[in-house]
C-alpha cells in the first residue's frame, strides 16, 4: 500500500482502450482502499477509504443503477458511450 495512488477519472474515457485503463485504475483504487481499511479499521467504520461508499457488490450495483437513473448528461440512452459506462461504474463507488 502506498500513500499515493492514481484516482479513477471517468472524464478521461473516450474509447475502449481508455475505458480498460479506467477500470484497471478503479480496481487498483479499491484494492488500495481495502488495504487502508484493513490496516485502520477504526478510521473507516462509517464509509470506506478513497471515497468508496459502497463496499458490497450489492450496494455498489444498486448505487451505480441509482446514479444511472438520476443522471441527465448521458451521451445517449439507446447507445451509451465508453465514458457513460465509466460514469456508471464510478457512480457505484461514490453514489449514496
Amino acid at each position: 500500500m502506498s500513500d499515493y495512488h492514481q484516482s479513477p477519472d471517468p472524464s478521461s474515457v473516450h474509447d475502449r482502450d481508455s475505458f480498460v485503463v479506467f477500470v484497471q485504475t478503479l480496481i487498483a483504487d479499491r484494492e488500495d482502499a481495502e488495504a487502508k481499511e484493513s490496516a485502520h479499521q477504526d478510521r473507516f467504520m462509517c464509509g470506506g477509504a478513497n471515497g468508496w461508499h459502497n463496499l458490497l457488490i450489492s450496494s455498489y450495483l444498486e448505487c451505480a443503477l441509482a446514479g444511472l437513473m438520476n443522471r441527465t448528461e448521458w451521451t445517449s440512452m439507446e447507445q451509451p458511450s465508453w465514458r457513460d459506462l465509466a460514469n456508471f461504474l464510478y457512480a457505484g463507488k461514490t453514489y449514496i
